[in-house]
């Protein structure tokens, strides 16, 4: 019994030190890395997302959280025609010829705030953009506007509502596009 009673102590003085190095962690990731690291220092095994899957299926379909429709809409005062100096949006996007959702946003955020010179930018400037261009809009908007964001590092998503290119983002448009393998 008191061997017991010590093991229980040890694992109650892990879970503390777990808890301690978490702290400057968003909510949601310190839960997942507090998970894995007990299961890790624990011993207690999981195969990779089972136990997640299995508490999505035990939750009744009327409980799970709703998938938000996006309610987006064309900005409709947005010139993105040809005025003064700067190109439409058309001739700026053909030479660069862009390919795929994520290298499409970066290049309508650069021309609306380095072009266009418009702030804030926000997801309809964007929309609009798809719109203007007759391009194929991604069906998960704001998810494709944030794995931009996430993933290449191109535009800056911090505040939704004033999005903006990234330096790596601005370099990508100016040096980076048309990419040299395009055909």
């Amino acid at each position: 019994m008191k061997e017991k009673l010590q093991a229980i102590e040890q694992e109650a003085a892990l879970l503390k030190q777990i808890d301690e190095q978490l702290k400057g962690l968003s909510a949601d990731v310190r839960s997942e890395a507090f998970q894995i690291l007990v299961e890790r220092h624990l011993g207690t095994a999981r195969s990779s997302g089972t136990a997640r899957k299995s508490h999505a299926k035990e939750q009744p379909l009327r409980d799970r959280p709703k998938r938000v429709n996006e309610s987006l809409s064309v900005v409709k005062d947005l010139n993105l025609r040809t005025s003064g100096d700067t190109p439409s949006l058309r001739d700026f996007c053909k030479p660069k010829a862009p390919n795929g959702f994520a290298e499409h946003n970066a290049v309508f955020v650069y021309y609306l705030a380095k072009c266009k010179e418009i702030t804030p930018v926000s997801a309809s400037h964007v929309y609009t953009c798809y719109k203007d261009i007759s391009q194929r809009v991604p069906g998960a908007f704001q998810q494709s506007l944030n794995d931009t964001a996430r993933r290449q590092g191109w535009i800056d998503m911090s505040d939704p509502g004033d999005i903006r290119v990234t330096t790596v983002g601005e370099n990508f448009v100016e040096h980076d596009l048309p990419r040299k393998d395009a055909k």
